[in-house]
């Protein structure tokens, strides 16, 4: 058994009931068991985000956001249904905004003229 820092999970990918936990450092961690052992947990915190029904992506290290896929931070692929595609659209935006929300308010907000 191991600890992982969830802002440390690019995203997580079911195989053959195992799970492979993608890391930002590279590392890919391998771990038997469902998807719905942990999806609870990680849907439960923000930016979590199920894009297919065998990954689960941390929204943190989404680079680009493509029809039929996204790309992380470390440049992997990971496949987005047709289905989840304008939800995951929808959410990636909401989580942009937030995040630059965030840095302008970390920053004093405002504009300098």
């Amino acid at each position: 058994m191991f600890s992982l820092p969830y802002g440390k999970i690019e995203f997580i990918e079911v195989i053959a009931k195992k799970l492979y936990f993608y890391l930002t450092d590279g590392r890919i961690r391998e771990v038997p068991g469902s998807l719905a052992e942990f999806e609870q947990a990680l849907l439960s915190r923000p930016g979590f985000l199920k894009v297919h029904r065998s990954y689960l992506v941390n929204l943190q290290w989404v680079q680009e956001l493509r029809p039929g896929e996204l790309v992380t931070a470390s440049g992997r692929r990971v496949p987005v249904s047709r289905t989840a595609y304008p939800q995951v659209r929808t959410a990636y935006t909401q989580f942009l905004f937030s995040e630059a929300e965030d840095l302008a308010q970390s920053k004093g907000g405002g504009l300098l003229c």
